[in-house]
């Protein structure tokens, strides 16, 4: 049985909006952060909530920002739905 493909994090309109806001350093940042999410997609965040379509998305504090995410597993994709300052 072949090894799996990595997960790719995909961003939504809104952590889109965010990334765009900060400066490149930061931006590359987030960027090293999401990727190393990314490898690891299912793990716990700090608390969970559902979405309007009942998924359960994970909200994780990494230093000064709030990520919130869920993974996909039938594509492969982590969903990073809002990045956020706190």
């Amino acid at each position: 049985m072949g090894k799996l493909a990595p997960f790719e994090p995909v961003l939504s309109g809104k952590a889109l909006a965010f990334m765009l806001s900060v400066n490149k350093r930061q931006q590359r940042r987030i960027s090293d952060l999401l990727f190393s999410l990314a490898d690891y997609p299912y793990q716990p965040g700090d608390y969970e909530s559902k979405d309007d379509a009942g998924r359960s998305i994970q909200h994780l504090r990494i230093a000064d920002l709030m990520i919130s995410y869920w993974p996909d597993d039938s594509c492969r994709e982590l969903w990073i739905t809002e990045i956020d300052h706190v």
